[in-house]
């Protein structure tokens, strides 16, 4: 790939990077995921509605256990992680 290719193909798929000193790296994963060598892996969040009926869980007790596991929100109603929250 020319040069110019490869800056297009970067802004194109909004592939990170990260310059150091002259030196531009990319995300070999995500250079990969652009390609389609590699499945994109979807981060997997509950609505505060699903987790409720997921874990048999009142409001409350969802807060209660999120907090009390450090587990982060995302933005907007959606929220924990279901990695973070299985019992």
């Amino acid at each position: 790939m020319t040069l110019t290719a490869i800056y297009s193909f970067v802004s194109k798929n909004a592939i990170p990077k990260k310059k150091v000193g002259i030196i531009v790296y990319y995300s070999k994963k995500h250079v990969d995921i652009a390609k389609g060598l590699i499945a994109s892996e979807e981060p997997k969040y509950y609505t505060i509605a699903e987790a409720m009926k997921q874990f048999n869980l009142t409001r409350d007790q969802l807060y209660h256990y999120a907090k009390y596991h450090n587990i982060p929100r995302s933005c907007g109603q959606s929220w924990t992680s279901s990695l973070s929250l299985q019992r």
